[in-house]
């Protein structure tokens, strides 16, 4: 065979040989790429471990069947020296965590200050998540302030129950400059029927252009999405819902700019 001939593989070793390379090319990519995973025997025990020390890292996280009680272990990795970053709970960014069938947050932590369970930056996925709060702020804050970059955030498939939050809302929200908050098959419940369980406002960034799309889930009390700032603007999608009520309000007093347009169908209220 000369050198410049075709390499031909014939029987079954060389069909091996092929199959070999190819699932190489396969997995070792995905490997490489990391997927943390939290529980029993695994990478991680603690949910907050796992989250602080791979803070930065882009890595997903699936996190196994078990109850992981976030005020322990917040006392077990911090003591009463809690990291800045941390403080006003556990913050996630750039990452997809996913919480298999049977996996449960819990947090009893009765405080004054700004803590939540989980405290959202961007780009952030939560799917799954079944989260009991009692105490603080609220269950998840998700709010980037005067963020300048585009980001989405969502959150798939969740069951947030809060009893006792200093502000009721499962989450308070505030949507940035250019910012997409995805709400899909949630369920919130504050334990307060005549309130707001979730919340979101928008922000007083002039070129703001945000968007809330939330369908197919269960608030036991309001659903209120709260005008903020001078000229940005916030477009609302809510369709598929049950709330008390779907309302737009004034985010405080001096709030007087209607700019947020709610667009809602197929709800009951």
């Amino acid at each position: 065979m000369s050198k410049d001939a075709p390499v031909i593989f014939t029987g079954v070793n060389d069909m091996k040989k092929i199959l070999l390379i190819f699932l190489l090319l396969v997995l070792i990519p995905a490997t490489a790429l990391g997927v943390i995973e939290v529980g029993p025997g695994r990478q991680y025990e603690s949910f907050t471990q796992a989250a602080w020390e791979t803070i930065d890292t882009g890595e997903d996280i699936t996190v196994y069947p078990g109850e992981y009680d976030v005020h322990q272990e917040y006392t077990d990795l911090f003591g009463d020296d809690v990291p800045e970053r941390f403080q006003h709970g556990i913050f996630i960014h750039d990452r997809v965590i996913t919480f298999l069938p049977g996996s449960k947050l819990t947090c009893t932590w009765y405080r004054s200050d700004n803590f939540s369970v989980l405290y959202s930056g961007g780009n952030v996925t939560i799917d799954g998540l079944d989260l009991y709060a009692e105490g603080m702020l609220y269950a998840i804050h998700d709010d980037l302030w005067h963020w300048q970059n585009a980001y989405v955030n969502q959150y798939l498939r969740c069951m947030i129950i809060g009893r006792q939050l200093t502000c009721a809302n499962c989450i308070g929200g505030g949507v940035a400059q250019n910012a997409r908050i995805i709400i899909d098959n949630c369920y919130f419940d504050n334990g307060v029927d005549d309130s707001v369980t979730v919340r979101y406002h928008n922000i007083d960034l002039p070129t703001a252009k945000g968007q809330i799309w939330i369908s197919n889930s269960y608030f036991n009390g309001y659903l209120a999405m709260c005008y903020y700032g001078g000229s940005a603007h916030l477009d609302v999608f809510v369709n598929g819902c049950r709330a008390k009520r779907i309302i737009t309000k004034f985010e405080t007093p001096d709030s007087m700019n209607r700019n947020i347009d709610l667009y809602k169908w197929n709800n009951e209220d």
